[in-house]
């Protein structure tokens, strides 16, 4: 999973590269196995690390830490507020409201990772504080062996 993980980094280092934005990596775990999908975890990461950089002011950092059960992706870019929140991941929902695409997307991307999320049996959060930066959190539920020789699409994440 680091080196999973890692190269979905690097595929975004010309993006971040471009903004002068620091991509830092802090893996804590050499192994970690977990329900989820491949093509849904693609999907997932590219959305949350695409948003990161995305959203970070020129010269920020970006930040992704996995650990057991969870991967973080932080950004110390533009925070968001404490009243978005709860809307965060509802369909066309956009925390920057003039609807213009040079400054984001639909508003469905985070709805989408929200979804594939839950249905791969995880969790998502977002912490963002004022000045200091935003963390989404994504914990993946631990991974059955019995249940696995059942299913085609249980994916087994290791080093």
């Amino acid at each position: 999973i680091n080196a999973y993980i890692k190269g979905c980094m690097e595929a975004f280092k010309p993006f971040a590269e471009k903004k002068d934005i620091r991509m830092e990596w802090e893996g804590s775990c050499d192994k970690l196995e977990a329900w989820i999908d491949r093509n849904k975890l693609d999907s997932i990461v590219h959305n949350i690390l695409s948003n990161a950089i995305r959203h970070s002011p020129d010269r920020a950092q970006v930040s992704v830490r996995l650990q057991e059960d969870c991967l973080e992706v932080y950004n110390s870019g533009v925070t968001i507020p404490e009243e978005d929140i709860p809307s965060l991941f509802t369909p066309f929902y956009r925390v920057e409201k003039s609807r213009n695409k040079s400054t984001g997307g639909s508003g469905l991307g985070l709805s989408i990772v929200r979804n594939m999320v839950l249905r791969n049996q995880g969790k998502i959060s977002v912490e963002s504080t004022f000045g200091m930066g935003t963390t989404f959190t994504l914990e993946f539920t631990a991974f059955d062996t019995e249940e696995q020789e059942k299913s085609d699409e249980i994916y087994l994440m290791e080093r």
